[in-house]
């Protein structure tokens, strides 16, 4: 499943679907949020695409009803446009608001890429 910046909203992977793809990022975020780790593929997976920059994300929308675990993960993947600093302000503020255990990781230099259901991240 490709991440539609048109929607504006989050999009859970349906559970046929193992990968969720950024789609083409300019200078655009995107987060995915990934929880309810089975073994080693998680059931649930949301992600949402912020045209534009992490400002576009509505955080408490895109984790509602995730639990803020050990287990659940954050994966925030960015273009190569945009300050390290300014981003990793973002992520303080705005991430570890909502969910302070999880696991966060923040991915630069993605102009495209796709988070399976284990987490793994893939450039395309």
């Amino acid at each position: 499943m490709v991440l539609s910046y048109l929607t504006g909203g989050p999009e859970n992977l349906p559970n046929n679907d193992g990968v969720m793809e950024t789609g083409h990022m300019g200078d655009c975020v995107s987060v995915i949020v990934l929880w309810n780790l089975h073994g080693i593929q998680y059931g649930n997976v949301r992600g949402w695409h912020g045209l534009g920059g992490i400002e576009a994300i509505d955080f408490a929308q895109l984790f509602q009803g995730v639990p803020d675990d050990i287990l659940t993960q954050v994966i925030i993947l960015a273009s190569t446009m945009g300050g390290t600093q300014y981003l990793l302000g973002n992520v303080n503020d705005r991430v570890v608001h909502h969910l302070p255990a999880a696991n966060i990781r923040v991915c630069k230099g993605f102009a495209n890429a796709a988070v399976d259901r284990s987490g793994q991240v893939t450039r395309l």
